[in-house]
């Protein structure tokens, strides 16, 4: 199986080298839904074992993959708390909690890293915007819900007062 392009080019922008991820690589393909869009890919490492860690516009997802041993873990990005980040003289270091639950990510190379966070921490944002926002509704939907209020009135179900009330609303969302 061939690994998606779009992959690819996020894991290699953030410094990754897919001949030795291919196999964890290939299970993040594989963890993926059809809608869900790739951010960010990174590599990593995750209680000592070698990661590759992504970012989607649903979720953190992160795989590891070696000798036919395969792990694939995600966070959803609304159970995310808090995204930190630090280094030491050599590798940068990415701290994930959520809720209560703390994932620490290491070995990464520290502007990655820090990148990394910042896309992470806007795409969470970005996916809380999305999820307060009230949902338009559609022109059919209003025109259908008019013509319901109006079979109404015309069986004498609801006043012609009732009816304006009711409707007003309706049509100042057209």
């Amino acid at each position: 199986m061939k690994i998606r392009e779009e992959i690819l080019e996020k894991f290699k922008a953030m410094g990754g080298v897919e001949l030795s991820n291919k196999g964890a690589l290939k299970q993040l393909q594989n963890a993926l839904s059809p809608s869900e869009s790739v951010k960010a890919v990174i590599s990593g490492q995750n209680d000592g074992k070698a990661v590759v860690i992504a970012v989607t516009d649903q979720r953190l997802l992160f795989t590891f993959s070696l000798l036919g041993t395969h792990e694939v873990k995600d966070v959803p990005l609304s159970r995310i708390t808090s995204i930190n980040t630090g280094r030491n003289l050599m590798f940068g270091k990415l701290t994930v909690n959520s809720g209560g639950d703390i994932t620490v990510f290491d070995h990464m190379n520290w502007k990655h890293a820090e990148e990394f966070a910042t896309i992470l921490r806007d795409t969470k944002n970005n996916s809380l915007e999305d999820a307060s926002r009230p949902t338009q509704q559609t022109t059919t939907d209003v025109a259908d819900r008019l013509l319901k209020l109006k079979q109404l009135l015309n069986a004498g179900v609801l006043t012609k007062d009732e009816y304006d009330a009711k409707a007003a609303p309706l049509k100042s969302s057209l």
